[in-house]
């Protein structure tokens, strides 16, 4: 996506709604993507009007009261001193799994009634004893209704 933002929910809407643009236009037909019932901007406003008061102060509070007394800093075994600065650097390290062991872990996953997310996460907690506390936070998309599904609108409280 070049320098545009995206969260993973709103790229599958995208790619869905491209491959049936791309389809029709292969097989020579007009595709015309069925009209949202909801726009962006109406979801918008009702979060808007919803969170007032008391309800959005309790929200606007929920995680730094979950995450007092977490660790500033997770220090893991590197090659390279942290910079006195931290800068917003980051990278990207492929992992190839073999596939029969990416069944297995599949397998467990299914039999816990985990994700494979989960599953690894708890691997990795597992791996990192000595740390006193991992504060770990991922984006969940939980849709309030089939009306806001087609728009990518989640409701993260």
């Amino acid at each position: 996506m070049g320098a545009t933002g995206s969260d993973g929910w709103s790229m599958g809407v995208f790619y869905a709604e491209l491959g049936a643009l791309y389809n029709a236009a292969l097989a020579g037909q007009a595709c015309e993507l069925p009209r949202l019932p909801i726009q962006y901007a109406d979801f918008a406003a009702w979060q808007a009007a919803r969170l007032e008061g008391e309800l959005l102060q309790a929200q606007l509070g929920y995680w730094p009261r979950q995450l007092t007394g977490a660790p500033p800093l997770l220090e893991l075994p590197t090659d390279l001193p942290r910079p006195a600065v931290r800068g917003g650097a980051s990278g990207y390290a492929p992992l190839r799994v073999p596939a029969d062991v990416s069944q297995r872990l599949r397998d467990l996953a299914s039999a816990a009634g985990a994700t494979m997310f989960a599953l690894v996460l708890a691997a990795w907690q597992v791996r990192r004893p000595m740390q006193n506390c991992l504060a770990m936070v991922s984006w969940i998309a939980y849709v309030l209704s089939r009306t806001c599904h087609p728009v990518g609108v989640a409701d993260i409280w």
